[in-house]
């Protein structure tokens, strides 16, 4: 007989779908839409989406898995030769079985750490290689909110972590799987929780949706992939 425990919190996969998601999907499984996101459960979510973090003119993608937004979000922002910055202990790193460096080709840098915490002065010193041939070229950095030892980014740190990577040319990506428990642990607007990132993976399948979690691009301009 398999084993069961009370609650567990080590992944999305370990407890059922809130009650209310299931009752919403029973109340959109009914009649005929258009189908590929142009169905009004769709785009009501994609504009819910825009006005909880403060971006209108937002592009909005859904995927199925964190993994999966993840690798869309910073596949679309680099080339071949370009390089993804990460800390030493992210999920795209750690636990997505190599998955954006196969479908980018980009190579996936990891940065020490202090928790997931990463010292913006690492930045610029890993940019100083920029512009030579044999090196691969710095293009975006991917930060995670809350990070996967539990830590939050205070506002502040964040936006002058972000600002120092605008300043140099590098995009930010935010990892935010959990992104609604760094907003309810910080106290803050879900704008506050993400500063000015470029694009943000937003997740639902960690409270309480059954399956599913979101692409914010806040500046698609950069992000010809997608």
């Amino acid at each position: 007989m398999a084993s069961t425990v009370s609650a567990a919190f080590a992944s999305d996969n370990a407890a059922g779908a809130h009650p209310r998601v299931i009752e919403a999907i029973v109340r959109a499984n009914q009649g005929s839409v258009s189908s590929y996101g142009a169905d009004p459960s769709t785009e009501r979510a994609a504009r819910k989406l825009r006005e909880t973090f403060a971006a209108p003119d937002a592009d909005v993608l859904f995927a199925l898995t964190g993994t999966a937004a993840n690798i869309i979000a910073l596949s679309a922002a680099v080339r071949p030769w370009d390089e993804i910055l990460c800390s030493d202990i992210a999920h795209s790193l750690m636990d997505e079985a190599g998955g954006p460096v196969r479908i980018s080709g980009a190579s996936l840098v990891p940065l020490p750490s202090d928790d997931g915490i990463i010292d913006p002065k690492l930045l610029t010193r890993r940019i100083t290689r920029r512009g030579e041939v044999h090196h691969s070229q710095p293009r975006i950095v991917s930060i995670t909110q809350s990070t996967e030892n539990g830590r939050v980014w205070q506002p502040n740190a964040l936006a002058a972590f972000v600002e120092h990577a605008h300043s140099l040319d590098l995009l930010v990506h935010v990892d935010g799987a959990r992104i609604a428990n760094a907003i309810a642990a910080l106290g803050v607007t879900p704008a506050e929780a993400i500063a000015d990132a470029d694009v943000v993976s937003v997740g639902g399948t960690k409270i309480g949706m059954m399956f599913g979690d979101a692409v914010l691009v806040r500046r698609p301009e950069h992000f010809a992939g997608i």
